[in-house]
């Protein structure tokens, strides 16, 4: 947690994920925070599995700690299957209400790998 802050600026917190397999194609997980619920979601997804990259889809993270900002673009990739949320709940005191956001497309990617390379520090 104290390196991810240090080497990337990135607020973090250790969590607790409880992942239940209802079947082969649909989870439960619950997020907590010290035993309060952060999220929780119902998930089922099938069909072919296909390649993720984001290398394909750049995401650059741009964080703000100690008046310096930290520029990075992680890497993930995995395998992917679409999937559709069932159910959301979230604890709006602890993270964003995403809950009543439009959603466009969700996909399960299992194993996943991300990687964090060394950030460029500056000014915004």
């Amino acid at each position: 947690m104290v390196n991810g802050r240090r080497n990337w600026g990135i607020p973090k917190e250790q969590v607790e994920f409880v992942f239940d397999r209802i079947d082969e194609h649909h989870e439960h997980i619950v997020v907590t925070l010290e035993a309060e619920p952060i999220a929780e979601f119902s998930i089922r997804s099938g069909g072919l599995s296909f390649p993720m990259n984001t290398r394909l889809l750049p995401f650059p993270l741009v964080q703000k700690h100690e008046d310096e900002y930290f520029y990075t673009t992680f890497t993930g990739r995995g395998k992917g299957r679409l999937a559709r949320i069932e159910k959301i709940s979230i604890n709006d005191r602890l993270f964003p209400d995403v809950s009543a956001c439009k959603l466009l497309a969700a996909v399960k990617v299992e194993p996943f790998d991300i990687e964090f390379p060394k950030p460029e520090i500056g000014n915004l």
